[in-house]
């Protein structure tokens, strides 16, 4: 890929969410579960007509397509004494754009955002290895680890 190609970040419109379900269900066959994908089509709607203040989808794009999204939402939070917090339950980069600034100019949006609705702290995890020196040179620190264990 060209490295000079280049991409813009914005919030999503419901327009957006065939596209979107496209690249979430390439980004999930990486990983060891079966979701619901009527449901994840719902709650990614429901974000996107949310009210600004407790949820967001942003998205980077090239003139043609989607090439990575960030889902994100506040909530009053038991750990931090009642504060709004922001967490991200689904942040993804195509694979083929992954090294070329795209997350972190997602990173920075959903910071903003936060900021903007009054969020004290964000939260970023996920369910792939992510480039923890990345995070860490905007400030992260790893508070834990996910674990997964299926129940049958």
């Amino acid at each position: 890929m060209d490295d000079s190609f280049s991409f813009s970040v914005t919030g999503a419109s419901i327009l957006d969410i065939p596209e979107i379900m496209e690249v979430g269900k390439k980004w999930i066959a990486d990983l060891p579960f079966d979701p619901d994908f009527d449901m994840l089509e719902k709650n990614l709607f429901d974000c996107i007509t949310e009210d600004n203040n407790k949820a967001c989808v942003i998205l980077a794009k090239t003139d043609d397509k989607i090439i990575g999204v960030i889902i994100c939402y506040t909530s009053l939070h038991q750990l931090f004494k009642g504060k709004l917090v922001a967490q991200e339950p689904l942040w993804l980069v195509v694979k083929e754009y992954r090294g070329y600034g795209v997350a972190e100019k997602l990173l920075s949006l959903y910071e903003e955002w936060s900021n903007m609705v009054g969020c004290s702290t964000v939260f970023c995890g996920s369910f792939l290895r992510m480039d923890n020196k990345m995070l860490e040179s905007k400030g992260y620190s790893v508070i834990g680890t996910n674990y997964m264990k299926e129940l049958k």
